[in-house]
């Protein structure tokens, strides 16, 4: 089954690609099929696993994004791991040692003179990156889960049908929450004492690797900032742009912003020095388009029943007129502010407008599987349960679930764990500020053009050490994070941001239903923002029992 997929899949990209390639000179895909395999069963270095003759006969074939033993499930080598105690049962050691990922990728000849970039979009948790016989990735400097790594190919690629080879060798984080307190400092994703943990800890290519055919410079990571008049009459916009060159001169172009449904089409003359990025803007004080009358707003579920949605398209065009990159993305007119009321609680309001959250925690697949279908059901199923919002407590999910909470209406409060490396400050060296810094700079980047996004929380249970904090704001400040941030989600008071105004006093089991709205200032019930808490344990229905226990 899993063989008759990827033959499909191959031949749906052969066709799109070709087809995309002929309509315009930017194209981007995902990177889906690879093949996997354990060091200890191979007998072969980079180079030589990234020549196409090179036999993988023996590997597994997979479609990614896949974890190690994701990809293992997929070809029945791990049997249904949440039944019995087979997930108890898979040997741990198997992943003590690297893993290779190997896929044949298909640069037709149409893309002769474009750039050919490669983006992993989550390699959990270090590597060493391997294309065409050549290392172009070391595990000193490809690290960490959370963070976006681009390679430019162009100069090592083979233009004409599959005879280009990337192949990935990844190596597991140890990072645990438990035993607690330890002196883990892999920055990586952990289920604290949510769930037992997956015995490869996540390792792989847990998010998407997308391929770029496209002009000397992309197009990247958009932001519509939102600022509305108090009676919601008049929204003004600022939109930027990120613009990244892979050539070794100087590029100058046109960079046209468009937002169709408003009728806005607006421009801006850009140059680009060598291998360098610039953030591009278009600010209402300059074009006057942006100042939108009646904006059509994205309000949050409960509030309103519409999370009016707008596409923005980005192209940046060369001189000569040729299409060098474009973008089309979804973004919301509305804005995100938060106060401390007279008790010091935290208060947030949409569109001025304060609203209530009602949330609850997420938790992602074990295997950090990603189900179109499930994925919907969830949602719908947050819905049924009242909620508007979801706190993603180190999950930092796919771009589908942003997607559907913008479309749907459903807040999300991203933000870093508890109670692992997260918060173990003191063991921290320079590897570790750089990671936690860069992290935090893929995710705000990626996030920014997403209206569901109320508030990014740098921290969970902890105040993080100053020079950890000023880090983190240095970055929100130079991507002009449009949202809040938090200092933590505890009642902690920042020197440099003030309280938190925000509590996590539980309670972490059943408590009865009066609690809630009686207890007004002691115990933590019916006052103040609360960011976890719940009933606890709950038992199975009847149709996970059956399917769980023998």
């Amino acid at each position: 089954a899993i063989q008759k997929m990827r033959e499909t899949i191959k031949l749906v990209l052969v066709v799109v690609i070709l087809c995309l390639i002929g309509e315009s000179n930017a194209v981007t895909y995902p990177l889906s099929l690879w093949s996997l395999q354990s060091s200890s069963f191979i007998n072969a270095t980079g180079e030589q696993i990234t020549k196409i003759t090179y036999d993988d006969k023996g590997w597994y074939p997979i479609i990614a994004p896949a974890t190690v033993i994701a990809g293992l499930i997929q070809n029945s080598v791990i049997q249904d791991p949440f039944f019995g105690l087979n997930l108890q049962d898979i040997e741990t050691t198997q992943f003590d040692v690297p893993w290779w990922y190997r896929s044949v990728i298909d640069i037709p000849i149409e893309a002769s003179g474009s750039s050919i970039i490669i983006t992993f979009k989550g390699i959990n948790y270090k590597a060493n990156v391997w294309f065409n016989g050549v290392q172009i990735g070391n595990v000193t400097d490809i690290i960490g889960p959370f963070r976006y790594f681009d390679f430019d190919l162009t100069s090592l690629a083979n233009f004409g049908g599959d005879n280009n080879v990337l192949a990935v060798e990844i190596y597991r984080p140890h990072d645990r929450a438990l035993p607690s307190p330890n002196n883990d400092t892999d920055l990586a994703i952990t289920f604290v004492d949510w769930s037992p943990s997956p015995p490869d800890s996540n390792m792989g290519l847990w998010q998407e690797v997308v391929v770029s055919i496209i002009g000397p410079v992309s197009v990247r990571y958009p932001m519509v900032d939102t600022k509305l008049t108090e009676d919601l009459t008049k929204a003004y916009l600022t939109i930027m742009a990120e613009l990244s060159s892979s050539s070794n001169i100087s590029v100058s172009g046109v960079l046209t912003c468009e937002i169709p449904d408003m009728q806005i089409v607006i421009t801006t003359q850009v140059t680009i020095p060598p291998y360098s990025t610039l953030q591009v803007f278009f600010s209402n004080k300059t074009y006057e388009e942006l100042n939108v009358e009646n904006p059509k707003l994205w309000w949050p579920l409960q509030i309103n029943s519409s999370s009016h949605l707008h596409d923005i398209v980005l192209t940046f065009a060369l001189q000569s007129g040729d299409v060098s990159d474009s973008l089309t993305a979804s973004f919301g007119i509305r804005e995100m502010t938060s106060i401390l009321d007279e008790n010091g609680h935290r208060l947030y309001k949409v569109n001025g407008k304060q609203i209530l959250i009602r949330g609850a925690g997420w938790s992602p697949d074990l295997f950090q599987r990603v189900d179109p279908v499930r994925l919907s059901y969830e949602f719908f199923y947050m819905i049924d349960m009242g909620l508007n919002t979801v706190r993603l407590e180190g999950k930092m999910e796919s771009d589908l679930f942003f997607e559907y909470s913008d479309a749907l209406g459903i807040m999300t409060m991203p933000g870093w764990c508890c109670c692992d490396a997260w918060q173990n400050w003191d063991h921290w060296g320079p590897d570790q500020f750089v990671i936690a810094k860069e992290s935090m700079r893929t995710q705000l980047k990626r996030l920014r053009i997403h209206p569901s996004v109320l508030v990014f929380m740098y921290s969970s249970d902890e105040l993080p050490p100053v020079s950890v904090e000023k880090e983190y704001l240095d970055v929100v400040s130079s991507e002009y994070w449009p949202n809040p941030v938090i200092s933590s989600a505890n009642i902690w008071n920042s020197t440099i941001t003030g309280p938190s105004g925000v509590k996590m006093s539980g309670p972490y089991s059943w408590v009865p239903p009066v609690y809630w709205l009686i207890d007004t200032d002691q115990y933590g019930g019916a006052y103040g923002f609360l960011t976890e808490g719940g009933p606890g344990q709950a038992p199975m229905p009847l149709e996970s029992f059956v399917l769980t226990v023998p």
